[in-house]
């Protein structure tokens, strides 16, 4: 069994004799996150499958995908496996409309205050999803009048946190009350121990196609997110969740796939890697197609950049960008910057 990112998994696929033979399945988890990494991954997969060049399954798991919708796209089978969970009580803050990045911290700090003092708190962790570092940073600034008062010990947990205190995030056990300040990055990918409340902002930031060019937004999430956070509150025991915004707002029910909001040159690089170049690219079983005007701008990109040629294919450039670690425009920058 092995363990691997998607990134990994795409340049093993990528290398020369591919490495799916090797293994009877292949199983992507947390699919609703729909990275655009994921997508490729699946459709070069589910490419392999419908010519036989894959014989094993490819199996996608999510707690809260639109699973039937997915099925019905490329004619897969749907199970379900019920876990424990524990009920959890929500709350709103009717005073604000819609998720917003505006007064967060001092909300967050009212909201952490009065459930502190509430008849319902019962002393379990408390994890807070914000959108990024920097509202991470006010939120402990903001809470530091509360940490010294109730005894709390604030801790940070975001994606480019030191060892140490990723280790600290993850002990069972602490001597005082944990608040987490968390970035999405504990909706899915890392379970907090002892939490029992969240106070939700609503928010993350994501990738968005703007003016030809990808950029990192300050979005609302979608429901199928907040639902994810809300859970963590149920984990151990009977928990509360109170989400910073109105209970008349209108989430959108699921989150746009990351391949329908950013530019694609990097898409078109890792896909042509794994064989989706040329015309297997729009042929290919993709559960969400990339949108065409951005394919078309995307080509044309890595076209004058001489990654591409005419037929869509990868060039000695293409492939030697498609390994770097690295986004093809640093990739270019690398091998000759100006």
């Amino acid at each position: 069994m092995l363990f691997a990112t998607t990134g990994i998994a795409l340049r093993m696929l990528s290398e020369e004799g591919g490495e799916r033979e090797r293994f009877g399945a292949v199983l992507i988890d947390e699919f609703h996150e729909r990275g655009w990494e994921v997508d490729v991954l699946s459709a070069a997969l589910l490419r392999a499958q419908s010519t036989g060049a894959y014989q094993g399954q490819v199996v996608l798991t999510s707690a809260t995908v639109d699973a039937e919708a997915i099925a019905g796209r490329i004619d897969a089978r749907v199970h379900h496996a019920s876990g424990r969970t524990y009920p959890v009580e929500i709350r709103y803050a009717d005073d604000v409309p819609a998720p917003t990045g505006d007064g967060l911290a001092a909300r967050v700090r009212d909201a952490l205050a009065r459930e502190l003092g509430s008849a319902q708190d019962d002393g379990g962790d408390v994890l807070v999803f914000l959108p990024g570092k920097r509202e991470i940073q006010a939120a402990e600034d903001a809470l530091g009048g509360l940490a010294r008062t109730h005894n709390l010990d604030i801790v940070q947990v975001h994606g480019s946190l030191p060892v140490d205190e990723i280790q600290r995030a993850f002990k069972p056990e602490a001597p005082r009350r944990r608040v987490f300040l968390a970035t999405n990055v504990a909706e899915t990918s890392v379970t907090l121990p002892g939490v029992t409340l969240v106070l939700d902002s609503g928010l993350a930031r994501m990738r968005v196609h703007r003016g030809g060019r990808s950029a990192l937004a300050l979005v609302p999430v979608a429901e199928a997110s907040m639902d994810q956070r809300a859970g963590r509150a149920g984990r151990v025991r009977e928990g509360r969740c109170v989400r910073l915004w109105s209970e008349r707002y209108s989430p959108e029910p699921h989150a746009a796939p990351e391949i329908e909001r950013i530019e694609l040159d990097d898409v078109l690089l890792a896909a042509a890697s794994v064989g989706l170049e040329g015309p297997a690219f729009l042929d290919a079983p993709w559960i969400s197609m990339p949108p065409g005007f951005a394919v078309d701008e995307a080509r044309a990109r890595l076209r004058r950049a001489r990654a591409l040629d005419d037929q869509g294919r990868l060039t000695a450039l293409g492939q030697e960008l498609a390994t770097m670690p690295v986004s093809g425009a640093e990739g270019r920058l690398l091998i000759d910057p100006p």
